[in-house]
């Protein structure tokens, strides 16, 4: 139980970073909060015996880190992705809950990779936030869910400024 509590703790400061990611109007600032909130997940999955979580936030830290750096190449996603796959596979103990933070990581590697639109980046976060939500439910990481609960409101709400915006600067300049 005392390992719960701490894990929560933990994620309860990874969810402010999830959330200021979402918020977030630019890329930067979108990946250097993703890079802090991997960070703190990567911790509170010790406390959780999330092994599956924990090895893919592992390998999400060095993705997350070279995306923030601008150095996030093919050869990276690949590797990335594969580690991802074997590794969670290994360590999985969880059976087929364990595997959804494997699917989220992934989803968020090719993302990461692919895509240059900060509303396209916006929906992969939502995304991926929503898969971790899930995931987080039967770990008892009920920190995260508030947190994610919370992120996917901001997201939605900054992806629609965003889309607002651009609606009325193209109805400017008609």
């Amino acid at each position: 139980m005392k390992a719960i509590i701490i894990g929560n703790i933990i994620s309860f400061f990874a969810m402010l970073c999830l959330v200021a990611s979402c918020s977030a109007r630019d890329r930067e600032k979108m990946y250097r909060f993703q890079l802090y909130e991997t960070v703190l997940c990567t911790a509170a999955s010790l406390f959780f015996g999330s092994y599956s979580g924990l090895s893919t936030q592992f390998i999400a830290i060095y993705r997350n880190w070279k995306v923030y750096k601008k150095r996030y190449t093919f050869l990276d996603m690949i590797l990335s992705a594969v580690l991802v796959v074997i590794i969670g596979l290994i360590v999985n103990n969880r059976g087929l809950i364990g595997l959804i933070p494997i699917v989220a990581t992934i989803e968020l590697t090719l993302c990461n990779y692919y895509l240059k639109n900060p509303n396209a980046i916006h929906f992969s976060i939502l995304l991926n936030t929503a898969l971790w939500m899930v995931y987080s439910l039967f770990i008892f990481d009920f920190s995260s869910v508030a947190g994610q609960i919370i992120s996917i409101s901001a997201g939605i709400y900054s992806s629609y400024r965003v889309w607002r915006n651009t609606r009325r600067a193209g109805e400017l300049s008609v």
